[in-house]
């Protein structure tokens, strides 16, 4: 959120209130918005790491083109913005949040899987781990994180990629300079209202793997129990309770 009243003018005397769903489409379509010239130039990065390191070019392919790395890209960006959620809120509308967070990631890429929503709250995670040892380098944890999930670290050809620390500047530094601090300019327009959620029904993935491209489409589709965790899936079995402790 850029030019936002709170940024131009200062808090606003009366917050306006918002339920956890919108506020959570609102973060989605600004991070869509704000991922897309940073994912050009991180992508034109990568590239050309790939190239200096000779990988053949069916091998570059699977790792750009076969697998879903602009959505990898968004799901951590969003990573690196969401963990300002448990700081910034109470329990119980921080866990609203984040409920909606993982239900609406993966849709807000047009994707019908949890790749999108796994990737981010295994990024928020690392965030969080990193910080208790501390470590604030949100952005390198949100690039190891999609590296290591296209595969760049099992490949010897390009694990330098991995060790190298320049490279790996390189590589956070779009994240760095164009995420805003969304949230908290949030906070200065918005007031949360969180509702007593519910446990949902359990969300079934259907039978084509998670690594392809998962676009929605129309038609019928067999429907199977997910092979691999989903952390969409579990954000629908809980319900927030203040006596439970936080969920690492």
């Amino acid at each position: 959120m850029t030019d936002s009243p709170a940024a131009v003018f200062g808090p606003m005397d009366e917050l306006l209130p918002i339920d956890p769903k919108a506020a959570i489409a609102k973060f989605l379509v600004d991070m869509r918005l704000a991922s897309a010239r940073p994912w050009r130039v991180w992508n034109k990065i990568l590239t050309e790491a790939l190239v200096e390191c000779a990988l053949p070019v069916q091998a570059r392919r699977q790792i750009l083109d076969l697998q879903p790395v602009e959505d990898y890209f968004f799901a951590a960006m969003t990573a690196v913005q969401a963990c300002r959620i448990r700081e910034m809120f109470p329990f119980s509308v921080a866990e609203a949040l984040m409920r909606e967070l993982a239900l609406q990631i993966d849709p807000a890429v047009g994707r019908d899987d949890s790749a999108v929503s796994n990737l981010a709250f295994i990024t928020l995670g690392r965030i969080r781990k990193a910080r208790a040892a501390e470590n604030f380098r949100d952005h390198d944890q949100a690039v190891e994180a999609v590296l290591e999930r296209i595969g760049v670290g099992l490949n010897s050809a390009t694990a330098g990629i991995m060790d190298s620390l320049p490279m790996r500047h390189r590589l956070a530094e779009p994240l760095a300079l164009a995420a805003p601090m969304w949230w908290d300019s949030f906070a200065g327009i918005y007031a949360v209202d969180a509702p007593v959620l519910k446990p949902l029904p359990r969300r079934i993935d259907s039978a084509q793997p998670n690594t392809g491209d998962r676009r929605s489409t129309r038609g019928p589709q067999a429907a199977v129990a997910p092979k691999s965790f989903s952390f969409a899936a579990w954000f629908k079995t809980i319900a927030p309770n203040p006596d439970r402790p936080r969920p690492d």
